[in-house]
């Protein structure tokens, strides 16, 4: 799916339907609000498991 050119995934999905640098912000947000609701984003909203690893998630 990911060489399917009429698919976007991550940021070229975000950047695409908010602008360049929406994914980014995004994802700025998501480590700002603290643990509990990072891990509910990840889960509920974009469907994946969070990142294993402590650190903030960046591009």
């Amino acid at each position: 799916m990911k060489e399917d050119e009429v698919v976007l995934i991550g940021n070229e999905f975000w950047d695409k339907i908010g602008g360049l640098g929406t994914y980014q912000a995004f994802i700025s947000a998501v480590n700002e609000i603290g643990e509990e609701y990072k891990n509910r984003i990840y889960q509920e909203f974009l469907g994946i498991d969070p990142p294993s690893y402590d650190r903030d998630f960046t591009i």
